[in-house]
């Protein structure tokens, strides 16, 4: 919690920090709201923001507020600017890996090949190269015949394969 400061549309917080334990992780996504104080104690939600400490390290950014996070049709929040973020000490940072093992299931899907019949899925990962600007499929998982929840191998996507780890991925369900 910050501290209040009154009369300002442009507010400007002390330091403060922000530690993975406290977090429940370095990925582990978090709500970061803004509030109107006010002096009888209903203070009002100006903005939500979601993100991870890992988005934070990624540097400086501005970010849109919304009133409610998963509302990307509301835009007139305000801007969130984070203008500094230095790790406090390296033991609540953990290593970055080659890869990840993704282990992926799907539930409730569609019946796709008529109404009493079930669908035959398999999932498509994909990312997109920047030098041929078109999407490059990294995996393929096996399909499962007549399966509403399929529940799929392991496999293992690597970070050099993903260009990065703050490049997206796009995952289909087919």
């Amino acid at each position: 919690r910050s501290e209040v400061i009154k009369k300002t549309l442009s507010p400007d917080w002390e330091v403060f920090t922000l530690t993975a334990d406290h977090l429940g992780g370095y990925f582990e996504p978090f709500f970061l709201r803004v509030y109107d104080w006010d002096k009888d104690g209903t203070h009002d939600v100006i903005g939500t923001l979601k993100l991870s400490l890992w988005t934070l390290t990624l540097g400086h950014f501005d970010y849109g507020l919304r009133k409610n996070f998963d509302d990307y049709n509301d835009k007139g929040r305000g801007i969130l600017h984070i203008d500094d973020i230095e790790p406090v000490d390296a033991e609540h940072l953990p290593p970055i890996a080659s890869g990840y093992q993704i282990k992926a299931k799907a539930a409730k899907l569609a019946r796709m090949d008529g109404p009493l019949s079930k669908s035959d899925p398999f999932m498509v990962v994909q990312v997109k190269s920047l030098a041929h600007n078109r999407f490059i499929t990294l995996h393929r998982t096996e399909v499962k015949r007549k399966d509403l929840n399929p529940d799929w191998e392991p496999f293992v996507l690597r970070i050099a394969e993903i260009g990065g780890l703050d490049n997206l991925i796009n995952v289909k369900v087919f």
